[in-house]
């Protein structure tokens, strides 16, 4: 089956970052598959609701959320619209995308093979550099708690891969998974909500693939800034701490993470040219901070001082 019989939905999250949305949906304009786009502005602190609202194509929903509630809440608010308007699947896709000419229908036709496929991801290649990749899809080890990217990704072949999870950059789900596993956690705010929807959804028997024939562009991380940036250890700490907590219990998540805070202190300390830059001791601080706001459940968008 070619998948052009499912209804599709695609979902894009906006904070503060309207020309990127407007050119992620006129990269939509050239694709063949019928959809519904649905725009969701993550309470944006700029002028970026009014904007969406004069550029984008009529077509489009524009939803606006009450408060910023991160990757995964925002998300969540348009897949809940997608689900209710009937959609037999949804792609999750980045704002600082964009798409290629029939990168939808060869998702759609790798989800529809069989009712066990669950969720299929895209080709990402960088955005600057469009002959370089960004990432294909992600194993996951649940021994280590490590998570790492695929080291082929399959384009001589054109054949597609299991994987344990594919980037939330763009990932197409299909409608039974959110009926039996349920949306995506809130908790998780940004990092580790995809992979962690992806083994909740292998936990109901569902795989996910990656597929080299579908390509996208990513700018990768315009909303979020540098992955190394103290704040940024902070999320990622506290949703690993989740991650771990939530499928293997607080005391190794404790562990583990602890373990990791250490480890990358003393790589601050012993690279002082880019620890200069971050701040030793603030990185210390973000990263301590994300292990108790996991521990204790404090989620949600923080602003501490020490950011």
């Amino acid at each position: 089956m070619d998948g052009k019989g499912l209804k599709t939905a695609i979902v894009i999250v906006n904070y503060n970052n309207y020309p990127d949305v407007v050119h992620c949906v006129d990269s939509l304009c050239g694709v063949e598959a019928e959809m519904e786009i649905i725009v969701v502005d993550n309470s944006s602190t700029d002028d970026s609701y009014e904007a969406l609202k004069e550029r984008l194509p009529g077509k489009v929903r524009l939803l606006r959320s009450e408060g910023n509630c991160g990757w995964s809440g925002g998300n969540n608010i348009g897949i809940r619209a997608a689900l209710k308007n009937g959609a037999d699947a949804v792609l999750l896709l980045n704002d600082d995308t964009e798409v290629t000419p029939g990168f939808l229908s060869r998702l759609l036709e790798v989800l529809n093979r069989g009712c066990n496929v669950g969720i299929v991801g895209a080709r990402n290649m960088l955005f600057d550099r469009r002959d370089k990749p960004w990432m294909y899809g992600g194993l996951f080890d649940h021994r280590t708690f490590r998570v790492s990217q695929i080291e082929s990704d399959g384009i001589e072949t054109g054949k597609e891969y299991e994987v344990d999870y594919v980037p939330g950059s763009c990932m197409l789900v299909k409608r039974q998974v959110f009926d039996k596993v349920g949306l995506i956690d809130e908790r998780f705010f940004f990092y580790g909500a995809a992979l962690d929807f992806s083994l909740r959804a292998r936990q109901k028997g569902f795989r996910s693939l990656y597929v080299p024939s579908a390509v996208i562009y990513h700018k990768v991380s315009v909303s979020f800034g540098d992955f190394n940036a103290p704040k940024n250890r902070y999320y990622w700490f506290r949703a690993r701490f989740l991650l771990i907590k939530k499928h293997r219990g607080v005391v190794l998540a404790f562990l583990v993470m602890v373990k990791e805070m250490i480890s990358e202190t003393a790589g601050d300390v012993l690279t002082p040219v880019s620890a200069k830059k971050r701040g030793v001791l603030k990185s210390f601080f973000c990263r301590a901070a994300g292990i108790f706001d996991g521990m204790f459940s404090r989620f949600g968008l923080r602003n501490y001082g020490f950011f």
